[in-house]
């Protein structure tokens, strides 16, 4: 069955200021175990599910990818993040 999967931005705000911290959180509706967590933007990649930006800069605009792996089966979703 495919995984649920929710993305949250902690603060939510549409827009971040330059300076504030940010955190990008990814988790699976469903809440099995084994899934493998990874954070995409451009070629930087973090394997947690959760994507810390303890300053935000205007270099952190774009668009974040968690993608979580099991058994060699893929699935991703997207959020947009906006720093001012």
């Amino acid at each position: 069955s495919t995984p649920t999967l929710l993305l949250k931005q902690d603060p939510p705000y549409s827009e971040i200021y330059t300076g504030e911290q940010v955190k990008l959180i990814c988790s699976i509706r469903e809440q099995t175990s084994q899934w493998a967590y990874q954070w995409i933007k451009d070629s930087t990649q973090v394997k947690s599910h959760i994507y810390s930006i303890s300053s935000a800069a205007p270099s952190h605009n774009g668009t974040y990818t968690c993608q979580v792996e099991r058994r060699g089966i893929t699935f991703s979703e997207s959020i947009k993040l906006t720093v001012r």
